[in-house]
């Protein structure tokens, strides 16, 4: 046997409550049995198609438990929960959903047709009988509650005042056997119109398992321009027991002697009695209907409002839509001009790249032509300072043989002659190391520019400067030594007799020493040259070596551009 199991307005109103305050505490301890019953008995409905509906048919109380114990704040798995989490975790999440935001709107739209479905299948399987309380009435589906809501909420037109009526003229007025007649054609009209419509409708006063077994026709009437439809609603009650017990309350008694005079008399009462009553219920459903027409009218004006809204917001969107699409335009047009600037531009820097590489390869030849020409002038600058060395080697050999003959014109002349013989040759030797400097000095001011030889040059300098200056010290050891060989009977005396030293003796070693005072200042100052010199040339080297690496770096930049 089926349990009647209701959903009334006050625990709809105590759950709303308990949403508000997140805690549904008051809910469930309020409706434990009804709770209690309704887990009970869904464990028994099967839902052989739906997994959704069978997860929660058989876990119905932990739904419960899900809606008391858990704690947004904490989101914790709840005991005994887990099949949930794991088989409708979707279902799960929107009940999270809800609870955290304390609004079950999105949740009850969502799953009102798994609900309405549920009802039914219980229905169907006589196990649970679940009606929705609204205003007194007990609906069989949610969706049912809800249209009936929807069309209380909906506004009330205004009294309908222009019904249709035919007009009558003066003399039609008057008769009354006429105004029956067209009375009686227009009730034939409007009987070929009428259906029956069942509508179940319930009080929450009486039991709901007898309310549920109730059912009465009633009669509906539709424009004869209108198809005939089947109208459903709840909280509407027939009054077909109502008219018939007032039927036969009015009816006539019957006479103790029916003559046939008193039947017709009685079957027209009848008629005319039934005429009325089936008027009077024509009228209000005529009422109802106009009164829904009315309604529909509302509907359809508001239904235009919001097209005419629709459109507007439609137009709207376009302008805007066309707003965007021409400043995307504009931005695609003005990319395409920076992008054909910016290509412009590269070419145009690889035009310039490529005229620089041409030039700097025209520069870095002409550098090196300059530099091979350089070289080439000293390599002849140091072959004719070669020549120029070899020239003074000559000469200085040529010298030395005139001071071998010298020496020996000494040895053979007299004691008289030696002083002059010796002046002259200190003459030649002046004549001589002048002639070195002043060639010295011409080679180190003419060879300004750097040659990596250099080093090799100062050598040969300082081999030629040293061999001239040995050459010169052994023409005056040799000189002197002569001029002691010459005078030994002098000598001897002088050591003898212990007499004063000879005068001249002394000036051919005043002279000597002059002349190695002077050869000495010389190469100090011409050794200070060599120095300048060289510094100058280390300089310049350095300074060819930063130029070098500045092109060839410049040189690797430009080709790594490229």
């Amino acid at each position: 046997m089926a349990v009647f199991l209701d959903l009334t307005e006050e625990m709809i109103k105590c759950f709303n409550d308990c949403s508000r305050t997140g805690n549904y505490q008051r809910f469930m301890t309020n409706n434990r049995k009804f709770l209690s019953d309704l887990s009970g008995n869904l464990r028994k409905v099967e839902f052989k198609n739906d997994h959704l509906c069978d997860i929660i048919s058989s876990q119905s109380k932990c739904c419960f438990d899900y809606i008391l114990k858990w704690n947004p704040q904490k989101p914790e798995i709840i005991f005994g929960t887990y099949n949930l989490d794991k088989y409708i975790p979707d279902f799960v999440i929107d009940l999270k959903y809800a609870l955290k935001i304390k609004n079950w709107n999105d949740f009850y739209w969502k799953y009102r047709s798994v609900a309405d479905f549920m009802i039914s299948e219980a229905l169907k399987q006589k196990i649970i009988e679940f009606g929705i309380e609204y205003k007194g009435n007990i609906f069989d589906s949610f969706e049912l509650r809800d249209l009936v809501v929807e069309n209380d909420a909906m506004p009330v037109g205004p009294p309908v005042t222009n019904i249709w009526q035919d007009t009558k003229n003066s003399h039609v007025m008057v008769d009354d056997e006429a105004t029956k007649k067209q009375y009686n054609a227009e009730m034939e009209k409007r009987a070929q119109n009428v259906v029956n419509i069942k509508i179940f409708g319930v009080k929450s006063s009486e039991p709901s398992e007898n309310v549920r077994k109730r059912a009465a026709h009633i009669t509906t009437v539709v424009d004869s321009s209108q198809n005939v439809t089947e109208l459903t609603t709840g909280g509407i009650y027939s009054k077909s027991e109502q008219d018939e017990s007032r039927l036969v309350r009015e009816l006539p008694t019957e006479p103790k002697e029916p003559t046939k005079l008193r039947r017709s008399e009685r079957k027209e009462e009848y008629r005319d009695f039934a005429a009325n009553i089936e008027m009077e219920n024509m009228e209000s459903i005529i009422e109802k209907i106009l009164r829904k027409k009315m309604i529909g009218y509302c509907k359809t004006e508001k239904l235009e409002c919001l097209e005419k809204k629709f459109e507007a917001g439609i137009s709207s969107l376009k302008i805007y839509v066309d707003r965007k699409l021409n400043s995307l335009k504009t931005d695609q047009e003005e990319r395409n001009e920076l992008k054909s600037e910016s290509e412009s531009n590269q070419e145009k820097m690889m035009d310039l790249q490529e005229q620089f590489e041409n030039e700097l390869g025209k520069n870095y030849s002409r550098i090196s032509l300059l530099i091979g020409n350089q070289i080439e002038k000293l390599n002849k600058k140091i072959e004719e300072m070669k020549e120029d060395s070899l020239k003074q080697e000559k000469e200085i050999k040529t010298i030395m043989l005139e001071v071998e003959i010298l020496k020996m014109e000494m040895s053979s002349d007299s004691e008289d002659d030696e002083e002059s013989v010796v002046q002259e040759a200190k003459l030649k030797i002046r004549e001589l190391f002048d002639s070195f400097h002043q060639e010295l000095d011409l080679r180190i001011n003419t060879n300004h520019e750097p040659d990596q030889s250099s080093a090799s040059f100062d050598g040969e300098i300082e081999k030629e400067f040293s061999a001239v200056r040995e050459e010169v010290e052994q023409l005056m050891s040799d000189i002197s030594y002569r001029s002691e060989e010459s005078n030994p009977g002098n000598i001897d005396e002088s050591t003898e007799s212990k007499s004063p030293s000879n005068p001249v003796d002394e000036d051919d070693e005043e002279m000597s020493r002059k002349c190695e005072r002077e050869l000495d200042e010389q190469n100090r100052v011409q050794g200070q040259k060599l120095q300048a010199a060289r510094q100058r040339r280390a300089e310049m080297n350095k300074k060819a070596a930063d130029d070098r690496k500045k092109a060839t770096k410049l040189a690797r930049g430009n080709k790594k551009g490229a």
